[in-house]
Parts: structure tokens; C-alpha cells; sequence
């Protein structure tokens, strides 16, 4: 058995006399995934449904591995690492180099979080309203003499005169979500970014809710560091995850964790003396991916890439309009204020006045709806695989809900 993970997902089959286009493309996917025939899946936000294209290529490993062993699995693992790595700097307009293959969001950040140079008596701004994955990597720098500094944020909203007040010349870094977790709201990193630069702060952006919706330019936008998760919007399988660190930043970020993988030379010499550590971002890679998960995100990479993120964002920004819309006609209750509709990403929370959410939760799914909830609010989340149909399903199940 040979893999096939590399091929184009999107291969012409036999009949087709032209390209596909967008819509033809998210037809093919939507196909690919077993969940859609039974349930109505508005969860990409918390965990993704796997398509065949994804699960195929981790059994196409695992059973390479299962009848080849070693040497089944290990011919691919460097071209896996490769092809991931290029197709991720590929969708952040990154170098390859700048690109580390991470199991989480989480780790991406500890990585960051522990690897720079602190010195006592530093700073470093976090906005309240972060998930903890972007929290409690920072408040372990408080044993090094590092002050944490909470931005105020507004229902999820945070804007870059709100960082001023807590700017000094001590200021090293802003760690903040691109999309936050529970209302939605696309940070205007671009205009965060100008002022941390101007004033010689560095940038470091969760991603876990924006990268596989979200077209980013991590050159244009001026992130110093960036991760993400690979199971969220890049519908990837869990256990990936994906950390960018500028070739500026890595200049500055060691590896606190050292392995074979963080040396120039690797396996191919006895670990008598420690080497040289690589200059690139993979230094942070210290040891054996898991080979099989791999497989299924440099699928999951390719399948994003080919769909074209400038597509997705299109189509998931369309989609979360159109429900906060009727929502509000409906006269339900959203975390986000209405002004601020047009920054939506993805996510779109909401509540029911006077009904539970947890009962509410429960509700949609046993009806086949796949939903998530935050901070007592329902939370929404559509990916380009879903469809208008599926929202007005939605819309027409919570107002019989509503009327019981």
C-alpha cells in the first residue's frame, strides 16, 4: 500500500469537463462527511466533524504501519513534516522555516510563553476575556518576576486604545485571540499590531478560532507569533496544531524543552556533546510526531488551501450575518452588540430570555443539532460546509422550542 495523503483532494473525476468551482468543492466535502446525513453540525467552533478525506489518510498510516512497520511509516514521516509545514505557510504567507508542527494551541503558546527572555519587573498584556488557553501559559512567567496585565474587554470586544492605559517602557508582549471564543468578534489585529510595533511590543495571536475561516497575512497583519489548533476551523484531527513564529521572533524564543529534533544533526549522531540547535522554527518540534495524525492535517491543510481561505471567510461571514440577523428579528438575546456585527467570525452566541441554556442545549440536540455553549450562551458556529437550509432549520427548531 502506498499513501496517498498528497494527491489533490479535488482531482477531476471522470466525466468532468472543467474545473470546479467553489460551490461544486464544498459540495464534494459536505459529501465526504458522515455526520451532515444525521445531524446538523454547528460545533466546528469546539470540535470539527472528521471527513473521509481526513480519517482515510490516518488509516492509510496506521496501516502502512500495521504491515510494514518502520519501514512503512517512516519513509513518509519526513515528507509529512514537509508537505504540513509548507501547506501552513502556505495559508499564513509564511515561511516554511517560520512554521512548527505543535500537538495544540496550547503548547504553541508555552512555547512562546517560556522560551522568551524575560527579566523581572517586565510586563506582559492578556485580554480578560481569553480562554484559558491563552491565560494560564502567561501567569506561570509571575515565578520570574513578570507582571500580567488584564485588558478590560468589552463583551468580547477589544480595540487598541484600550491597550494604552497599560503600556509602560516595561512592556514586552500582548498575547490576544484573533477571533474570541464566545462572541465572536474579530479583533482588528492589523490596527493592534501598528501600536504594539510603534511602541516595541511583540505580538502573539491565538488563532484556535480564527486559521481555516479567516484569510491571514501574517506579514501584512505584523504577528510576531501565532498558534492554533488543528481540530477547530482547519477540521484537522486532534492532537495537531500549528505555531508561527516570525524569523524576527525566533531570535528571541529558545526551546525550553530539547530533544534530537532540536538539533541540526538529529538521530544521525550520538548525543555526546549537544550539538548545534537549528535556526529554524522546527527546533521546537523536539521529538516523534504523531505520524498518523500528521496525515490527516497535511490532509486537512491541502483540502483548506484548496478551497482558498479568501473563499471560506467569504461564505462563514455570509452565513454567521445571516443568523445573527434573524436572531435578532426573533428578539433573541446575542453576546455581541449590535454594533458590532459587521467584526463577526464564525461564532455566534446567544441565549433565549428566561430559558435555560443548558436545557436549550439539550434541546437542539435531540433534535440533531450539534451546538456549543460559553459563559451560559448557546454558541453558534457554521463552517462553509453548512448550508442556508440547515440555518432556516435551525431558526424554525429554536422558535418551536421557544413556543413550548
Amino acid at each position: 500500500m502506498s499513501p496517498t495523503f498528497a494527491a489533490n483532494l479535488f482531482d477531476r473525476r471522470e466525466g468532468d469537463r472543467h474545473r470546479p468551482n467553489f460551490d461544486e468543492l464544498v459540495a464534494r466535502y459536505r459529501a465526504s462527511l458522515p455526520i451532515v446525513r444525521s445531524a446538523v453540525y454547528l460545533d466546528s467552533a469546539g470540535l470539527a466533524p472528521l471527513s473521509n478525506f481526513v480519517s482515510r489518510a490516518i488509516q492509510e498510516n496506521l496501516e502502512l504501519r500495521a504491515h510494514h512497520g518502520k519501514m512503512g511509516v517512516k519513509g513518509v514521516s519526513a515528507h509529512l513534516c514537509d508537505s504540513a509545514r509548507a501547506c501552513a505557510a502556505e495559508l499564513l504567507r509564511a515561511q516554511v522555516s517560520e512554521i512548527a508542527l505543535m500537538h495544540n494551541t496550547t503548547e504553541g503558546l508555552n512555547v512562546v510563553a517560556q522560551g522568551f527572555p524575560w527579566r523581572p519587573g517586565d510586563n506582559l498584556l492578556i485580554p480578560d476575556n481569553e480562554f484559558p488557553a491563552n491565560v494560564y501559559p502567561w501567569y506561570q512567567l509571575q515565578s520570574l518576576g513578570v507582571e500580567i496585565r488584564r485588558i478590560p474587554a468589552r463583551r468580547g470586544v477589544i480595540a487598541p486604545d484600550d491597550l494604552i492605559p497599560l503600556i509602560d517602557k516595561n512592556t514586552q508582549m500582548l498575547s490576544m485571540s484573533h477571533v474570541d471564543y464566545c462572541s465572536g468578534y474579530r479583533a482588528d489585529i492589523a490596527a493592534i499590531s501598528e501600536l504594539c510595533h510603534s511602541c516595541g511590543i511583540k505580538l502573539v495571536v491565538d488563532a484556535a478560532q480564527s486559521l481555516g475561516i479567516l484569510d491571514i497575512d501574517v506579514g501584512l497583519l505584523g504577528i510576531d507569533a501565532l498558534a492554533a489548533s488543528g481540530w477547530k476551523w482547519l477540521l484537522g484531527p486532534t492532537g495537531t496544531g500549528l505555531l508561527y513564529v516570525s524569523q524576527e521572533m525566533l531570535e528571541f524564543v529558545s526551546p525550553t524543552f530539547v530533544g534530537a529534533g532540536t538539533m541540526t544533526h538529529g538521530e544521525s549522531y550520538p548525543a555526546i556533546t549537544p550539538g548545534s540547535i537549528k535556526p529554524t522554527a522546527d527546533r521546537f518540534e523536539i521529538s516523534t510526531l504523531d505520524i498518523a495524525a500528521l496525515c490527516g492535517l497535511s490532509r486537512s491543510l491541502e483540502l483548506t488551501s484548496e478551497l482558498g481561505t479568501g473563499r471560506i471567510e467569504g461564505r462563514v461571514c455570509a452565513m454567521t450575518r445571516e443568523l445573527t440577523s434573524e436572531l435578532r428579528r426573533r428578539q433573541v438575546e446575542l453576546f455581541l452588540d449590535p454594533s458590532q456585527d459587521d467584526r463577526l467570525a464564525g461564532i455566534v452566541s446567544c441565549r433565549l430570555p428566561g430559558r435555560n441554556t443548558t436545557e436549550l442545549l439539550e434541546a437542539l440536540h435531540q433534535r440533531g443539532f450539534h451546538c456549543g455553549s460559553h459563559q451560559d450562551y448557546l454558541r453558534l458556529a457554521p463552517h462553509f460546509f453548512n448550508t442556508s437550509e440547515e440555518i432556516e432549520i435551525l431558526l424554525e427548531t429554536i422558535d418551536e422550542i421557544r413556543s413550548e
